[in-house]
């Protein structure tokens, strides 16, 4: 005879811990700068001005995640920064989706509502993964042995999916203003992360205090060179330019396409589709292959990104373009194409960065920190550069700035240790690599 058992209340906080995890990874795609880029658009004309919210994100994101455990040592205590990092995240997305919904406020102080807000959640992000990764580096694995498999995979991709598809039912209706489908948007994420920051506290409050010491728990391998250092520096400095650059794609489909402005409104549901395809993908082939290969994979489909964005107004004119596929609008589904690649790259992109610094034991010094601050101000760079530089000068420069990035990352020590190690494929790591 078959008996069905009712689960146990550890495996029902531990489906929730999955869930608020899985929730926390899709609202990290829905907040992404890239999209808070394409709204600012609509209310901001100046490059430099866009740029600066692509640059806010990660300065705010490093120096929160760099104060965390100066905070963490100054209180003797872990936990309070986890639960008001959560807690400062979520209060900023709804202070985001408020002030996108605002149409009453000039255009200029709803850029820098979400310039702040922005910053706001960057900052209390990297505060409380830093946190959170002390917390929870040696705590006992909660999942249950039926979950553990979905942990990794299919929870955060179904949830993801169902963001994607929530993206999609709001960006693609044309009536609906662009202030009111961002903030319907963002609104989402807002609850998502209300569902993580519930599932955070519980993990927290299920976990014995940790002493806010620094840990051990890191591979035994000698530091890298000096020159090791200056080329990861500037192969970082390299990709955060080319983070600007596919901003800068869609920026120029923008402006190409403006009568069709809706369709580059609608693709953002498709870079969340790209995201949900390519954090996957990025997660199985670190079993099989080294990071830095991956991270040269990301920049390639940024190479052709740049060149189908830098391409497609002569090709769209072409005598042999097609007038429709399908009964659809040809150059909304290669809009649509370059969005989702753009979410492919940024997802390989963001897992084996995170990799390479997980296995390589790069110490965070003042050096690691003011290579990541020339990294995440490279955005600002190029967009003063070629703020009066065509629209086919600047992808032209950036595919020449991702060549460049991929001669620096294939120099990136790729050896073994650079592989995902049996411990990290648990869903201990699955929770601390829901970076957003």
């Amino acid at each position: 005879m078959f008996s069905l058992q009712r689960p146990q209340r550890t495996d029902l906080w531990s489906l929730f811990d999955w869930f608020g995890r899985s929730c926390d990874q899709a609202a990290g795609v829905l907040l992404n700068p890239l999209i808070v880029v394409i709204y600012a658009r609509s209310i901001e004309d100046d490059l430099v001005r866009l740029s600066y919210l692509v640059s806010a994100f990660g300065v705010a994101w490093l120096l929160g995640a760099a104060t965390g455990p100066i905070f963490q040592r100054a209180t003797m205590r872990v936990m309070p920064w986890v639960v008001g990092g959560f807690t400062v995240r979520t209060a900023a997305a709804a202070l985001l989706a408020y002030s996108a919904s605002d149409r009453s406020s000039p255009s200029d102080q709803r850029y820098r509502s979400a310039l702040i807000c922005l910053a706001a959640y960057a900052a209390a992000t990297g505060l409380a993964r830093s946190a959170e990764a002390r917390h929870l580096r040696s705590r006992p694995t909660l999942e249950t042995a039926w979950l553990r498999p979905l942990a990794g995979t299919l929870g955060a991709t179904a949830i993801v999916a169902v963001g994607a598809w929530a993206m999609w039912s709001v960006l693609s209706v044309v009536t609906i203003p662009w202030s009111g489908a961002f903030g319907r948007v963002w609104a989402l994420a807002t609850i998502a992360l209300g569902v993580a920051s519930l599932a955070a506290i519980i993990r927290g409050s299920a976990t014995p205090e940790l002493p806010a010491e620094p840990s051990t728990d890191r591979p035994n391998l000698a530091l890298p060179a000096t020159s090791r250092h200056i080329i990861g520096g500037l192969a970082a400095i390299s990709l955060g330019a080319i983070v600007m650059f596919e901003a800068l794609a869609l920026l120029t489909l923008f402006t190409d396409f403006r009568r069709d402005s809706a369709v580059i409104r609608a693709s953002l549901a498709f870079f969340a589709i790209g995201w949900l395809v390519g954090a996957p993908l990025a997660r199985l082939a670190l079993d099989r292959l080294v990071a830095p290969l991956i991270l040269q994979v990301s920049i390639g489909i940024s190479v052709v990104v740049l060149a189908g964005a830098v391409s497609l107004r002569d090709i769209a004119g072409a005598d042999w373009f097609p007038n429709h596929i399908n009964h659809r609008d040809p150059v909304a589904l290669t809009i649509y194409a370059v969005a989702g690649l753009i979410g492919v790259a940024s997802a390989l992109r963001r897992i084996a960065m995170a990799q390479i610094a997980r296995s390589t034991g790069v110490p965070a010094g003042a050096t690691a920190l003011g290579f990541g601050l020339l990294a995440a101000i490279a955005p600002i760079a190029v967009a003063i550069c070629l703020d009066s530089v065509s629209a086919n000068l600047i992808l032209m420069a950036g595919t020449a700035v991702a060549l460049v990035g991929l001669i620096l990352t294939g120099a990136i020590d790729s050896g073994t240790q650079l592989r995902r190690s049996p411990r990290d494929s648990g869903p201990t790591q699955f929770a601390l690599s829901t970076r957003q």
